[in-house]
């Protein structure tokens, strides 16, 4: 009898660590197609496109229009003017581009959103609001740099303060990003 118990005790054992790993293995499925009410993978891809595409779109016009504004404190005359013209819509850009995103998250809202679906899309609201305040930046430089040119006064010595007003959204942006960074992973990993 006791050369069937070690026997009887290995199969048992067996049996118990081949559930275990299959438990393991179920559980990780059901984890990787978005269990605990998160999205399938399809629907993850769905919804972080739109709205990085809207993301990207007003992080270019920021960075472009920054990047533009700064060089018009460099510049005098026709190019002046001109490049004065370029930039009048900034702001403009800035929120528009901004409503286009928020139109971009009500669309990827569902009835019924995971958790970290939801962080993402408040994530992604909360940059977007950042660049749609930045517009006002935009319009303050512009109106700045356009009444200095308009009454004949040098717009170089305003370099600091179009410096100055330009990098105010700068840490709001990148706190922005790095938020939405990890809440776009953690969707994409987990639903």
């Amino acid at each position: 009898m006791s050369s069937a118990a070690p026997r009887l005790t290995s199969k048992v054992i067996a049996l118990l660590s081949s559930l275990v790993v299959a438990g393991i293995a179920i559980v990780a499925l059901w984890t990787y197609l978005g269990g605990s009410g998160g999205d399938d993978p399809a629907t993850r891809s769905r919804v972080i496109g739109p709205v990085r595409e809207a993301v990207d779109a007003a992080a270019a016009n920021a960075e472009a229009c920054s990047r533009r504004l700064g060089d018009i404190a460099q510049q005098s005359g026709a190019d002046l003017a001109a490049s004065l013209d370029e930039t009048q819509s900034c702001g403009q850009s800035a929120r528009r581009l901004a409503a286009e995103g928020y139109t971009a998250l009500d669309t990827a809202t569902g009835p019924q959103d995971s958790p970290l679906r939801a962080e993402f899309l408040d994530s992604a609201g909360a940059l977007l609001s950042v660049y749609e305040m930045q517009g006002d930046d935009f319009d303050m430089v512009h109106d700045l740099l356009q009444n200095a040119h308009a009454s004949g006064a040098p717009v170089a010595p305003l370099g600091s303060d179009v410096t100055y007003t330009l990098g105010n959204s700068a840490p709001d942006i990148a706190a922005a990003v790095a938020q939405l960074a990890k809440t776009q992973d953690a969707y994409r990993k987990g639903g």
